[in-house]
């Protein structure tokens, strides 16, 4: 199975998968700029540790869909399935900065 093609938004087809990832520092998510808030805010699915999407609760609209990270590589393995059959999901991973 070929992994999915990531693309900046600015060429992304409707079809074109987008994988964003955004660093989170050591002050959590209060931290994330305003570009990172967005690109959170609009995402379908946020994939994350716990602490992370617990996080994001403040800033992000309870109708996404949340994965906790756990095992690595299910959750891409997951993503990858959910990708190929869903190409329009706007997926953001937040991933610790450090």
């Amino acid at each position: 199975m070929k992994p999915p093609e990531l693309v900046d938004d600015a060429t992304a087809g409707v079809s074109a998968p987008v994988i964003h990832v955004v660093g989170v520092g050591l002050d959590g998510v209060r931290g994330l700029g305003e570009d990172a808030r967005q690109l959170v805010r609009s995402a379908t699915l946020l994939i994350g540790s716990v602490r992370f999407l617990d996080g994001v609760e403040a800033i992000a609209p309870q109708s996404q869909e949340r994965w906790p990270l756990g095992r690595v590589a299910k959750v891409f393995e997951d993503l990858r399935s959910r990708l190929d059959s869903q190409p329009a999901t706007r997926a953001v991973i937040l991933a610790t900065g450090d």
